[in-house]
């Protein structure tokens, strides 16, 4: 199980991860293998799954303004170009938590997909992931890790 902490304006926000590797200097998402994370917080926290031992990058932050993942991201912002994305390691069994996104999606300004403003921030706060972890998993504490994370540049070039 993977963990990101959700505060601020997240409630219409969706965090996607995916596996991948380091591949000439950066790190080169997997093709067509399904995200890791896809999701909207639940009780404070983005959930996702991993599929065993691999190597997982943060793609993108999403925004929807009707609050619905299928009617498609108002605005979204990817880890590419000249970003830096994070990346963690995680290992079959484990609870990973990876740190924690502080958002502001900003209001419209001209319509759907015009946002003047989008900033985030991570920072971890491993006590309350804890606890929430104690919370709905408490059989499973012992499994609970924190990410080390580390900051790569993506080959994700946003040609799309």
């Amino acid at each position: 199980m993977l963990l990101i902490g959700a505060h601020a304006n997240v409630e219409n926000v969706a965090i996607y991860a995916f596996p991948g590797k380091m591949k000439g200097g950066a790190f080169d998402f997997h093709g067509f293998i399904p995200a890791r994370m896809n999701s909207q917080p639940v009780d404070g926290y983005f959930l996702g799954v991993s599929k065993g031992e691999e190597t997982i990058g943060l793609s993108s932050v999403a925004w929807y303004a009707t609050g619905n993942l299928v009617q498609g991201a108002s605005y979204e912002l990817r880890f590419c170009r000249d970003r830096t994305i994070p990346v963690f390691r995680v290992e079959p069994g484990q609870i990973v938590y990876v740190t924690d996104l502080y958002l502001h999606a900003g209001s419209a300004q001209g319509g759907p997909g015009k946002w003047r403003d989008f900033r985030w921030v991570f920072r971890p706060d491993v006590d309350a992931a804890k606890a929430w972890v104690e919370k709905h998993r408490p059989g499973d504490i012992s499994r609970f890790v924190v990410a080390d994370v580390s900051e790569m540049p993506s080959s994700d070039k946003c040609k799309d």
